[in-house]
This record gives structure tokens, sequence and C-alpha cells, in this order.
């Protein structure tokens, strides 16, 4: 069973909830291969313990209701990171920086100055009020390399 499920924010969230319902796949997987104990002492057609069909009324139940949950919970998550959305024409600045650069007619000393306090004030504003981490039910979303990107 693959146990990496580590998640980026390039990774879109309907990804997310498929890796995690695989995993209800991935345990039929494993339960239909453990072996009876007494195939070596008799000789029996079936050979394994559980034969669990995947379209079995239990695990489709399953497989919808952990759906369900993790959509409600992604619906959070996408809400959560929304924190961000006033950060995205930041994403931006190098080429704004550049040809604030090569403007010879605004590069003044003043607009200069103007435009390190834009960013200072970006760089403070990131450090004092964006969150380490936003804590939910079903996810941990680690912002730090976020707000690191950010600076």
């Amino acid at each position: 069973m693959n146990a990496d499920l580590k998640i980026d924010f390039s990774t879109p969230l309907h990804n997310v909830r498929d890796k995690l319902v695989d995993i209800v796949r991935q345990i039929i997987d494993k339960i239909n291969q453990i072996p009876r104990a007494d195939q070596q002492i008799a000789n029996n057609d079936k050979t394994h313990l559980w034969d669990i069909s995947e379209d079995d009324v239990l695990i489709t139940d399953a497989e919808r209701e952990i759906k369900d949950i993790l959509d409600d919970n992604l619906r959070v998550v996408s809400k959560a990171v929304e924190v961000y959305d006033e950060f995205i024409p930041f994403l931006e600045e190098g080429k704004n920086i550049e040809s604030f650069l090569e403007s010879s007619d605004t590069l003044t000393k003043d607009a200069c100055q103007k435009e390190i306090k834009k960013y200072e004030n970006l760089i403070e504003k990131t450090r004092k009020q964006m969150p380490y981490e936003i804590r939910m039910n079903m996810f941990l979303v680690q912002c730090y390399d976020l707000n690191q990107s950010l600076i």
C-alpha cells in the first residue's frame, strides 16, 4: 500500500480526493490476498480467506461516504487557502520590477523608495499576518514555504 500522500499546492484538490478514496481499493486488494491457513492441510478450492468484490454494496457505500466527507472537507480547504488571494498579483512582480527599472523617466529616488517601501510592507504583512499553518478536520495546510516564497 502506498503510504505517500504528501500533497503540495500544485496538486489539484480532486486528485487529493482520488488518492484518499483509492485507499479503499488497496485495502480490498490486500484483503483478497490473505491466504487461508487450512490451505496447506486440506485441499480446498478457496485459497484465500475473503473474496471481496469491488462492486459489493458495502464497498460502494463506504466509497460514496468517504467521497462525501472528503468533498465537504476539500471545499473548506479551498476556502482556507483563499487567504492568499490578495497576494496573487505579487506573483508577477518580477516583471513589474524589471519594467520599473528599465523606465528611466520614473526611476527617481522617491519612486525607488516608494517601491522599496511597498515590498517592505508586503514582507512585514506576510510575516505578521499570514498563518504558519491552517488546521482543519482532515487536513493540515503548512504555509511556511508559501509564506517564504512571497517574501
